[in-house]
């Protein structure tokens, strides 16, 4: 059985550091460095399970982390941890890879969207399809834009200009942070892997954090993406296309997008009810999430699109279960219903 979850502290945290380099990780690995999630040792300690509680759910972010042959033995024990505690177990955004080892373990399963990959190796400017990308990644050039890679530590100065751009980007949204299954702006997380920084002339203008996979070259992905409002037209489609020239110069072979919710949901004659109801907030609900918005831009990058899943126990309503997913991730129920 599972070893109780140990709390939530820097020396738990160095302790999973460790584990991870010793071990493997996977896309959301760097997450839990948040420390905003509890960690679940398994299969005698050869898989790791970050995961939140809220109301009566405990939630587990993507699948199990480490040795992947025993994947099934530390859902399995998930579960039993789970029962022990009178709590519904819930697993988030879980690849289509595993979904025999959730339905081995009696979960239901429902699709919350896609995850897009680029092969960095494939990856282009030219030729017509990608004329719309080259252009804006051609204007932020001729704008002056250059792009730079920050090692940790950052100075206080430093500090300072990307609080001020991160501030700026949530004003301009009406948004706060976010939790769980993405990274805020706080700088103890930030320190602990590299930054992005893009800057036109001196001026820091945008930002983001490469997030290590803990899987050597096989992935690249990053998390907290934001600019100042009058960043220049083209900024983000510069900042993408350098990273993923930068990985392939450092030999990694996949750039994670990160997924594209409700994207790939419900678009077919035979989906669920459910699946249909999810289609309905994907096309009409761009007033509370542009679903489409972030689709459309992440197509620019011409990635494979990979189905990402909720598993949750069969008896369960969905509905609410997603209710209860979005307040996790916005921080609080507050956060989606007086959303403007």
């Amino acid at each position: 059985m599972p070893k109780p979850a140990f709390p939530i502290t820097d020396a738990a945290l160095n302790q999973a550091q460790h584990w991870l380099e010793t071990n493997s990780g996977g896309i959301f690995a760097h997450l839990l460095f948040m420390g905003d999630k509890h960690l679940l040792y398994a299969a005698e300690g050869r898989c790791l399970i970050q995961y939140k509680p809220i109301r009566n759910r405990i939630v587990a972010l993507g699948d199990p982390i480490g040795a992947e042959e025993d994947y099934g033995r530390a859902l399995l024990e998930f579960r039993d941890f789970a029962d022990r505690h009178d709590l519904d177990p819930v697993c988030y955004e879980v690849a289509h890879k595993h979904l025999h080892l959730y339905h081995d373990c009696g979960f239901a399963l429902f699709k919350i969207g896609e995850m897009g990959q680029v092969l960095i190796n494939e990856f282009t400017v030219s030729g017509q399809r990608n004329q719309s990308l080259r252009g804006a990644v051609n204007r932020a050039i001729r704008e002056g834009l250059t792009l730079e890679l920050l090692q940790p530590p950052v100075n206080e100065m430093i500090w300072a200009q990307l609080k001020i751009i991160s501030d700026a980007w949530l004003h301009a949204r009406s948004a706060s942070e976010k939790s769980f299954s993405l990274g805020a702006f706080e700088r103890d997380y930030l320190s602990r892997s590299p930054l992005f920084l893009v800057r036109k002339g001196q001026q820091i203008i945008a930002f983001s954090n490469l997030t290590p996979s803990y899987q050597g070259r096989q992935e690249l992905s990053v998390d907290l993406m934001r600019h100042l409002p009058n960043a220049p037209y083209g900024t983000m489609d510069f900042l993408f296309t350098r990273i993923i020239e930068w990985g392939r110069d450092e030999g990694y072979i996949w750039f994670n997008l990160g997924m594209a919710p409700l994207s790939g949901v419900g678009n077919i004659r035979y989906a669920r009810p459910d699946e249909r109801l999810a289609r309905l907030a994907y096309d009409y609900g761009s007033h509370l999430y542009n679903y489409k918005g972030l689709r459309s831009f992440k197509e620019k990058f011409h990635p494979i699109w990979e189905s990402r899943y909720i598993a949750y126990p069969l008896s369960r309503s969905l509905p609410q279960l997603l209710v209860d997913l979005a307040a996790l991730i916005a921080g609080g129920y507050r956060q989606i219903l007086t959303k403007p």
